[in-house]
């Protein structure tokens, strides 16, 4: 009897767990999209981004979210190595690739981001910056769209 109830505990755990999964945000057509540049005075940091997107910074470090009807698209994080893994980040997972960021080594990373009850497919491109990490987090899947973002990064620090 304990058995069955352990396994029935089990599978609405899964259950639970997997309805809660994100879709993530609308997608956008990077073709169609009017673009918008973003510049972070304090991380000497330039993107283009969908004028779509609303952009959230928290504080000066360099926490910026991008949104896409209230749901994130984009993040871009200034942490150590350390912050990132308490905050479930780039930094507890296995690397899945290489490129670059504005000429500098890029790793790439993917993995189920949990946030609250949400869980989120992320992919992260993090270069060593200003003694830290820089990380572009994109919970938007369409890869055009990443790839006209990260060609258009320019770090002058």
């Amino acid at each position: 009897m304990k058995q069955t109830a352990a396994i029935l505990f089990v599978l609405t755990i899964a259950a639970i767990l997997t309805g809660c999964r994100s879709t993530g945000p609308d997608a956008v057509d990077p073709d169609l999209a009017d673009w918008a540049e973003y510049h972070h005075v304090g991380l000497a940091l330039t993107l283009q981004y969908p004028s779509q997107y609303a952009v959230q910074e928290y504080g000066d470090a360099g926490e910026i979210c991008f949104r896409m009807n209230g749901v994130p698209a984009l993040w871009v994080h200034h942490l150590t190595e350390e912050q990132a893994g308490e905050r479930g980040l780039w930094a507890r997972h296995e690397p899945g690739g290489h490129g670059e960021l504005d000429g500098l080594p890029a790793t790439r990373y993917e993995y189920d981001h949990p946030d609250g009850l949400q869980v989120s497919r992320t992919i992260s491109w993090v270069v060593p910056y200003r003694d830290r990490f820089l990380a572009l987090e994109f919970r938007e899947m369409n890869v055009d769209l990443q790839q006209r973002v990260l060609e258009s990064v320019r770090l002058d620090g």
